[in-house]
């Protein structure tokens, strides 16, 4: 019973609701029970099996949260505790439970991965350290539920942190507004448009790109670009699309979920798109892991304060990039992009920390040339990285990457030519492109097409919706002139986006692809 499921959409989701808010209009002290009920149900069928953990996580969390805070002279040992207690299952059924693994699979593999555990673990331990603080609202047991088993997270996050979430759980009962129920049906609506138009079609092309490879066959240029910038397209829209989704069933029911994207794909910096991408994962290794990192090794005896700072931040920084890979897999090929992606970082910020303070004004054109060359190698960089990931082994791998730069192979094919210019066409040879890929799938490039062109020109949901926060890397600016708004010109632009679900996406769909981390 997957968000893309009829029985979730026709069944689960309006029942729950309904319940939810006639709990909340004739018995407030219902809505929250109802609500657990509700996930436990949603997460025993989709995932029985791993239904106990899940409890178990619930009952062990809220016991060592109630001692973390009646024992404070053995605060940290009970924190010690359960950071261990939470990362014992993430372990065993990641680094040994999953094929391709640095280490060897075990018995686990045999059970795969239960739902959502990467996201409630993280979850959880910021629970038990978020128990230090005195002005954190306190949970009783069913509440605590709740936060680790709402039903919009368990799929795939997003991570909320529970100072955040914990306030709104203790006013569950109170009646949600009209207009954000219709905001969140709104937003879980064009989720699901991007997941089941973009993400699916473009995941087809990228599939039939790497069946060709697995077959033995020689990709063009054209072919490995479409694979490696295909691959970063179907993973924003996955997950983006996936994020939206759960934004919209948190807001249905009157909670306030983490933002988790804000067009990354437009940032002109390595970090800053990382800061954009899966910003509530981040989020936590940030507060989590860097700061106290960070903080930590600026106390070492390395020379002057300013060495020290430096060798803190690029320490810290490649630590935690290297913990958001291990969070997403054991593959070796997860772990060392991960480490790779620290280095850019560190690179990409090289040159700002070298710059003088005093320097002649540079032209503007020169300044909108350098920001257009720093937004392409960005996107080259993380798509590289992501179709090391991607790519099912070593070989396909190399066979991929040399297939970007082989000028001699062939380019598309006569159909594909159809579509093009017809200098291009005629100056481009024709080959059998994407021969796995059947005729009437071709509408899919057209798709990548309007994708690619969205991701730089678009306005992303958060912004529609009025979600984002102003950050550093991504200033809140001025309100898109689309800002969602109740009325018959948004339900006239959602009906469009069902038709398009309705006659380009493949039902139930192909799964999230971050529900498998």
């Amino acid at each position: 019973m997957a968000f893309l499921s009829a029985p979730f959409l026709l069944l689960f989701l309006p029942l729950t609701l309904l319940a939810f808010h006639l709990a909340c209009r004739r018995a407030p002290g219902l809505a929250a029970p109802l609500l657990l009920v509700a996930s436990l149900g949603f997460y025993a069928a989709i995932d029985p099996a791993g239904l106990p953990l899940l409890l178990a996580s619930m009952l062990v969390n809220y016991g060592l949260g109630v001692r973390i805070r009646r024992d404070p002279a053995r605060r940290r040992r009970w924190i010690t505790l359960g950071v261990l207690l939470n990362l014992l299952p993430l372990a065993l059924y990641k680094y040994l439970g999953t094929p391709g693994a640095v280490v060897t699979p075990g018995a686990f593999a045999l059970a795969g991965l239960p739902l959502g555990l990467s996201f409630y673990t993280f979850q959880q331990i910021g629970f038990l350290l978020d128990c230090r603080r005195d002005d954190v609202p306190r949970l009783g047991p069913l509440h605590h539920g709740l936060f680790a088993g709402f039903f919009a997270q368990m799929p795939a996050g997003p991570i909320s942190r529970y100072r955040d979430l914990a306030p709104q759980l203790l006013r569950l009962g109170q009646p949600v507004p009209g207009a954000l129920v219709l905001a969140g049906l709104s937003l879980f609506v064009l989720g699901l448009g991007k997941k089941l138009v973009f993400a699916d079609a473009i995941g087809r092309l990228v599939d039939a790109v790497h069946a060709l490879v697995a077959m033995g066959g020689r990709p063009a240029p054209l072919e490995s670009a479409l694979a490696c910038w295909g691959f970063t397209l179907q993973l924003y829209f996955d997950f983006s699309g996936y994020s939206d989704m759960a934004l919209g069933l948190g807001l249905c029911l009157g909670l306030w979920l983490p933002v988790n994207f804000n067009s990354p794909l437009k940032a002109a910096s390595f970090s800053a798109l990382v800061d954009r991408w899966h910003m509530s994962l981040v989020a936590w290794i940030r507060e989590y892991v860097y700061q106290p990192l960070f903080q930590a090794v600026r106390r070492w005896p390395l020379g002057e304060p300013t060495r020290r700072r430096l060798i803190a931040w690029a320490l810290s920084t490649v630590v935690s990039m290297g913990l958001l890979a291990a969070w997403h897999g054991a593959k070796a090929s997860l772990l060392l992009g991960g480490l790779l992606a620290g280095v850019l970082i560190i690179l990409s910020q090289l040159p700002a920390l070298a710059r003088p303070v005093h320097r002649a004004p540079v032209p503007a054109w020169r300044r909108r040339l350098r920001r257009i060359g720093g937004h392409l190698a960005v996107l080259l960089a993380f798509s590289l990285l992501g179709l090391v990931n991607r790519a099912n082994d070593l070989d396909s791998l190399t066979t991929l990457l040399a297939g970007l730069v082989d000028l001699g192979a062939q380019g598309v094919s006569p159909g594909v030519a159809a579509w093009l210019p017809a200098p291009l066409a005629e100056a481009l040879p024709a080959s059998g492109f994407l021969p796995g890929l059947p005729e009437h799938r071709r509408v899919d490039l057209l798709i990548l097409l309007v994708a690619s062109l969205a991701v730089f020109v678009a306005p992303n949901t958060m912004q529609l919706f009025g979600l984002l926060r102003p950050t550093p890397t991504a200033p809140e600016g001025q309100a898109p002139v689309l800002a969602w708004r109740p009325g018959a010109a948004w339900g006239v632009a959602l009906g469009g986006v069902v038709l398009l679900v309705l006659l380009f996406g493949e039902t139930p769909g192909s799964g999230f692809i971050y529900a498998r981390f």
